[in-house]
């Protein structure tokens, strides 16, 4: 994230994705049965990208520096995301989900991981390593996890992990060989 160019195609990606969320909190308020759609791939639901793009945006808000207009950009473009998204998710929360889980047990990002998801995230250019960055990002989570964590509940759905298992692929990289072997296996 330290190219100029790098910031700005990220600030029009978040552009993009607020839109995209003010589309979803449109569509799944006028037509609430959308929130039962699934996809025919696993780990692949509208619930995980709002959530994945909450703590992404989450961690831009915190660990920018700011220091540059182009990061000055970037955070005020993450913040006008995060709050598109977060919006979309509480009001979907409303009329999904009968009662909402406030004081839930789910931790995503126990502070044991935080070692790892600095070490993660080194050379990006997000500096999460001061204890204050690390107070702020509890405080974001604690505005969109139980919301999220209550409709992933209630739609029997799986939230991303804040970081990936060891032996963790992306849906592309199966094909039809990996199915095979899974089906001849079972």
């Amino acid at each position: 994230m330290h190219s100029t160019v790098g910031l700005e195609a990220l600030c029009v990606f978040l552009q993009e994705v607020e839109r995209w969320c003010a589309e979803l909190l449109e569509s799944h308020l006028s037509y609430p049965t959308l929130t039962a759609y699934r996809s025919q791939h696993d780990r692949v639901s509208w619930l995980s990208t709002i959530t994945a793009l909450l703590d992404a945006t989450a961690l831009l808000k915190v660990g920018l520096n700011k220091t540059t207009h182009a990061q000055r950009q970037l955070a005020w473009r993450a913040h006008c995301c995060y709050a598109m998204a977060r919006h979309a998710v509480v009001d979907i929360s409303y009329i999904t989900v009968a009662s909402l889980p406030l004081n839930r047990a789910l931790n995503r990002l126990p502070d044991s991981q935080q070692g790892a998801l600095a070490q993660f995230l080194q050379g990006s250019g997000l500096d999460i390593g001061k204890p204050e960055r690390w107070a702020a990002l509890r405080r974001l989570r604690r505005e969109y996890e139980p919301y999220v964590e209550g409709l992933a509940e209630a739609l029997l759905l799986e939230l991303p992990p804040w970081l990936p298992p060891a032996d963790a692929h992306d849906n592309w990289e199966s094909g039809l060989q990996d199915q095979a072997e899974h089906f001849y296996r079972a």
